[in-house]
């Protein structure tokens, strides 16, 4: 069983830390690590095949036009601290918020995740009230309705029985990988110190990704999937500035703009778009002059009023 296999790794490196070699408690660490993370996010994933699903995703009209017109464009997993709910990834440890935010080995990256988040395709939900207010920047953004590998998915959970089991894993895991950092801490003078806490922090961004798949249930009717992925090397993170914001992203070539933009795709122009015809038009012939003539371009049909300020 596998949860029998992570939890005698952690076994084993409580051994060897208790014997002191913290570097064969590091290496039982990292072998837990794999185990719990497969176990973790098994429970999530949306498919282990190679077969695809249509989901949609909603974004602001800059990055639509921004994906459309820029060469080698994709999707981006964007960093977890731009997440809609501020609490999201500490849900399961709510318990312990204190004591875990205490950790240093917590630090950036390990406290980091990039995430896309897509919402399945049904009930017509590329043009859907709720979902344009909260990721479709309040309706004057579009909606991208594409297909994608199963694999590349995760479903969120919304229930607090399955969140509170995995809390309970990880809080494990993260009990045992604080005696090792403290056992790396007491070797500092060692040539490989630097090396060990990268090894513990790379470990233990694995594993700790899955606390991304877990939102409160007031979320629930949203039904997210998402894609999911950890960058402990910091080379691998672009930085781009979008207005008053600057955004930390990865890319991921299962998302690229040549493999989406297929006759399967549909963009919808957002409720709150002024112009939405002239909007849609632009789109099309951006689409037309890079040779794309599969998707096909439309316009929310949701009433909507639009406030000016003065």
């Amino acid at each position: 069983m596998v949860a029998a296999t992570w939890k005698a790794a952690l076994e084993d490196a409580k051994r060897a830390l208790e014997d002191r070699n913290v570097i064969s408690a590091l290496g039982h660490l990292q072998g837990a690590a794999k185990k719990l993370s497969s176990e973790l996010e098994d429970e999530h994933r949306l498919g282990s095949d190679n077969g695809k699903v249509k989901v949609v995703h909603y974004t602001s009209l800059e990055t639509i036009h921004a994906l459309l017109t820029e060469r080698s464009q994709g999707l981006r997993l964007y960093d977890s601290v731009h997440l809609t709910d501020p609490q999201e990834g500490w849900y399961v440890f709510s318990k312990s918020t204190k004591s875990i935010r205490t950790s240093r080995w917590l630090e950036y990256p390990v406290s980091h995740a990039y995430i896309i988040s897509f919402l399945p395709l049904e009930d017509d939900a590329h043009d859907h009230l709720s979902h344009w207010r909260a990721y479709g920047d309040n309706g004057r953004g579009c909606s991208l309705v594409v297909s994608v590998p199963r694999s590349e998915l995760y479903e969120v959970n919304y229930c607090d029985r399955i969140k509170n089991d995995d809390a309970k894993k990880l809080i494990e895991f993260i009990g045992v990988s604080d005696r090792v950092w403290n056992g790396i801490l007491r070797r500092k003078k060692e040539s490989l110190h630097s090396e060990y806490e990268n090894m513990i922090r790379d470990s233990s961004a694995t594993v700790l990704k899955s606390r991304f798949l877990h939102k409160h249930s007031s979320y629930g009717h949203e039904r997210e999937r998402r894609a999911l992925v950890v960058t402990p090397d910091k080379c691998s993170i672009k930085t781009e500035v979008r207005g008053r914001h600057i955004r930390h992203y990865v890319r991921n070539d299962a998302f690229s703009m040549d493999r989406l933009l297929n006759s399967d795709c549909r963009i919808t122009v957002g409720p709150a778009v002024d112009h939405q015809g002239d909007v849609a038009e632009t789109l099309k012939r951006i689409l037309d002059r890079n040779g794309k003539t599969g998707p096909r371009i439309q316009v929310s049909e949701i009433p909507y009023r639009t406030y000016r300020t003065y």
